[in-house]
């Protein structure tokens, strides 16, 4: 029987053999595989000599090509092919895909629905207690994780969409918020003040930003996991937040950072903070601002929180 399976010398390359094909010297190749595990070996000769997948031929020469114009190795070698791609502004191939039809909700994702409505439903009728209850009931029966990212993230997305559909008044879109903040207050600040673990997590926000719910959310997680929180709020001068970072020995700043945000004041506010706080501190940047942040260079104990869930595994790992 014909084998068909490439042979191990169709699939790997030398290290020297890999520098020739990509114009990246053995040496640079050997410190990217030393500082950010890229590129790693296939397997080994049995002189212990490495040996490297072909497929990184074409990723590795996208990489220069990207270095070439100023981009930095670190970001780069942690990226895919297609987003390398983009960056360079190589559209990948077109895929031919025949439309797909919309599954329907399943039954979870219509009782959220339905809950969402109800609270919004109680948060233009003014009645404070039944959503405070609503929430707690939704707290204990979904699970604090499940709660904060299936329904509280989703009912404030959909609190802020009918405001800016006029669908909410100014003051409906106020009492909402105003009551979720308390929520969540009430259940983090307590977990806080009994927290057991001796490490210190500062959260805020950055200079010009007044949003808060995020950072409560974050909060929330925090006290979860045993954490005890200094919690800032809205608005705080770089000065203030180094200081209050250093003074309290904090493991991690955490900040909650929303699309308005200008973007350079950002960088140079991000840039600032990594420089001037502890090694031993943690600069954790969430929301949906911090997404702009994913491919620029930072400060290697800054950490960019994509989800909640990924926030929750992040803190399992440290």
């Amino acid at each position: 029987m014909q084998n068909n399976e490439p042979s191990p010398s169709s699939l790997t390359f030398s290290i020297g053999e890999l520098s020739k094909q990509t114009q990246i010297p053995v040496s640079t190749l050997r410190t990217w595989e030393r500082r950010y595990g890229v590129p790693s070996p296939a397997g080994r000769t049995e002189g212990g000599h490495r040996l490297y997948n072909d497929s990184l031929v074409s990723f590795l020469t996208l990489v220069k090509q990207a270095i070439d114009q100023g981009h930095r190795p670190k970001q780069l070698l942690a990226m895919q092919t297609d987003d390398l791609q983009r960056l360079l502004g190589i559209a990948p191939p077109p895929v031919d895909i025949a439309p797909v039809e919309p599954s329907p909700p399943t039954p979870e994702q219509t009782e959220r629905v339905h809950t969402i409505k109800h609270w919004i439903a109680l948060g233009r009728e003014q009645q404070d207690e039944q959503l405070m209850s609503a929430l707690q009931q939704a707290w204990f029966q979904a699970g604090i994780l499940d709660f904060l990212e299936d329904y509280l993230a989703l009912f404030i997305r959909e609190v802020g969409t009918q405001w800016e559909q006029g669908k909410l008044s100014v003051g409906e879109e106020h009492f909402i918020s105003q009551h979720v903040r308390d929520f969540l207050t009430s259940q983090w600040r307590p977990m806080s003040k009994r927290a057991k673990n001796p490490k210190t997590c500062v959260c805020a926000n950055l200079p010009g930003e007044e949003h808060t719910l995020g950072l409560n959310m974050v909060a929330t997680i925090l006290a979860v996991h045993g954490y005890k929180i200094i919690y800032l709020g809205a608005n705080v001068p770089l000065f203030d937040l180094i200081s209050m970072s250093q003074k309290s020995s904090a493991f991690a700043l955490c900040v909650s950072i929303s699309e308005a945000m200008d973007e350079k004041k950002m960088h140079d506010i991000v840039r600032a903070l990594g420089l001037a706080l502890p090694k031993s501190t943690n600069l954790l940047l969430g929301g949906s601002g911090a997404q702009k942040l994913v491919h620029a260079e930072t400060h290697p104990q800054t950490h960019i929180i994509n989800t909640l869930r990924s926030f929750d595994l992040w803190l399992q790992r440290a």
